[in-house]
Order: structure tokens, then sequence, then C-alpha cells
């Protein structure tokens, strides 16, 4: 079985240390895992680090049993897919031939024909046909996210990496993303990291979750032992409950600052 352990992970910006002696896992394949913590802890830094966009000074990405930390370029870019909070601007393409290409970079061989229904299904599995002939440059922030996580899920890679993904999105877009993303990842058995801020939609639709804290990992496993009211305090700083609806949902309700 696929899977990614992270040892003893150290990372940074010149002489500014962000992770520290950061361990996690292993994560298995075939599960969305949510990665959560307050703005600073490191969530950007480890998925920037894993993609190779940002070397380690330490530490171990071993991704079965590989060490992308050592990866070359190429190798890295084949098995590991990163989608970034800011996407590039001024690229005068088509959502589809955008998608297509992705597909193309991805597909070892596949004929053209299947590359392009592969495109078609993953811009048709998000919703988004009706954007298919557009221009990436015409459309909106949340329609160039969508088109962006076509691309990334069209490539299929072992692991993919993606950084606030509904940050534009309204709340059924919200919804409809993270249901297309676990269920491709369980079909076509991906490591899927995911940087979410909302912990309810985290509690609802990821397998597993990280909570990362001053550039560690303060906890992980399944969401709803997590997410709790003393870790929302020690990490979030904030009193919290956290409380199933009547449909047996866990959910985080916030009263107020830790300490008021």
């Amino acid at each position: 079985m696929a899977q990614l352990d992270i040892r003893g992970l150290a990372a940074g910006y010149g002489a500014t240390p962000v992770l520290r002696n950061l361990s996690a896992g292993p994560l298995a394949e075939g599960a969305v895992t949510a990665m959560l913590g307050p703005n600073g802890s490191g969530k950007s830094t480890l998925l920037k680090t894993l993609a190779g966009l940002n070397p380690p000074t330490r530490g171990e990405l071993l991704l079965d049993g590989e060490d992308l930390a050592r990866a070359t370029p190429a190798r890295r870019a084949e098995r590991a897919m990163y989608m970034p909070q800011a996407l590039p601007r001024g690229v005068h393409m088509t959502v589809f031939e955008s998608v297509l290409v992705a597909a193309r970079s991805g597909s070892r061989g596949a004929a053209g024909n299947d590359m392009q229904q592969a495109a078609l299904s993953a811009i048709a599995d998000l919703g988004i046909a009706a954007l298919a002939s557009r221009y990436l440059d015409e459309l909106s922030g949340g329609q160039k996210q969508l088109a962006s996580l076509a691309q990334a899920l069209v490539r299929r890679p072992r692991l993919l990496l993606l950084d606030e993904p509904l940050s534009a999105l309204d709340l059924n877009y919200q919804f409809h993303v993270m249901d297309v993303l676990r269920r491709q990842t369980r079909r076509h058995r991906l490591i899927t990291l995911v940087v979410l801020h909302d912990l309810n939609i985290a509690l609802r639709h990821a397998d597993h979750a990280l909570l990362l804290h001053g550039g560690a990992i303060e906890t992980e496993g399944l969401p709803a032992r997590v997410v709790t009211p003393d870790t929302l305090r020690r990490v979030y700083g904030v009193r919290a409950r956290v409380e199933r609806c009547p449909q047996g949902q866990a959910q985080v309700h916030v009263d107020g600052l830790a300490g008021a």
C-alpha cells in the first residue's frame, strides 16, 4: 500500500525556521488528510516542501519508501502535484486546453483520445463543463480555482497537495469540491493533503487530520479526535464546544477567546 511518511522534517526561508522536527504519518492512499492550524503554523510551508518548492534542511519525505527530498525535479513532478493558494495570472488558454495540457503531462504514453476524454471527465466531475471553452484570464477567482483543481486531478498523481482550494468558492461549491475530491482520492488511490481553515468542513469531509502548531504536529488522527475543545483552546486560543447535530455530524461552536 502506498503511503507517505514525514520524519524529522525541518524547513524554512533563509535564516528563518518554520518547520521544526516535524513528523507525521504514515498517511495512507485513498484518504483525504486535512491540514489544520492557525496562520503561521507551517501548513503552506509543509506543502511547498513536499512539492519540492522549498528544500528541507533536515528530514525525510518518504513516498512509498522513496525520499522525495532527494528525488530529481522531474521524478518529484511525476509523483506529486501541487495546487497553490495564489493561482497564475494572465494565462490566455481555455479551461479545456489547460486541463488537456495537464493530462498530457501526466499521461505516461496514453492515446490522444484517452487524454481528451480524461480532460472532459475531470471538467465534468467538478461541474464546470459550461466553462470548458472559456479563457482562464476571463474567469472569476472561484472559477479559476475549479479549473486549477481539474488540472490537478486529471494528472492522477500519487501525492496531491492542495493549499486552501476552497478559499474563493461559495458554500455550494465548497461541499461539491470536497465530495469530488474525496471520491477521486478513493477511486484512484491518491494520497491527498488539503489545507483547510474551516474546521467543520474538515470534520465532515476529511478521513484524517494533521493539526500544526508552531511548525510541528500538535496531534494527528481522525478529525473528530483531533478537533476537540482542548486542542482548540491550546492551538487556536478559543473556548469552543464540539457537539453533534441532529444528523450526528460533529460541529464546532466557538463561545469566545480562551481566558476571556
